[in-house]
């Protein structure tokens, strides 16, 4: 079940001034936050594939979106593991985490 952040506004009756966003793929959330009064520069996107980085800053100039990969571990190489899409080779998944396919 996905809970929409207006509903955690309302739920917790909280003011949302800013939000970070990891994992940003298409940003497709950026109508919510315009909708509960969030600021376009206070919107910090996180997208860890490069190509997904681009396409969205030519798709909208006005995001704040860096490319990086984020962990819970300071100063340790991460493993980013990425599936690919075998009849368009287009990216599907990426995590670092360890896929596991039965």
């Amino acid at each position: 079940m996905l809970i929409s952040v207006q509903e955690l506004k309302n739920k917790f009756n909280i003011i949302i001034k800013g939000i970070l966003h990891i994992g940003a793929h298409t940003c497709e959330e950026l109508s919510a936050y315009l909708n509960i009064g969030v600021n376009i520069n206070n919107i910090y996107w996180i997208e860890a594939l490069p190509e997904l980085v681009e396409k969205n800053k030519i798709n909208n100039p006005l995001l704040n979106i860096y490319q990086a990969v984020i962990s819970n571990k300071d100063d340790e190489i991460v493993t980013f593991h990425i599936t690919k899409n075998d009849h368009t080779g287009d990216s599907q998944s990426s995590s670092i985490l360890e896929f596991l396919f039965s």
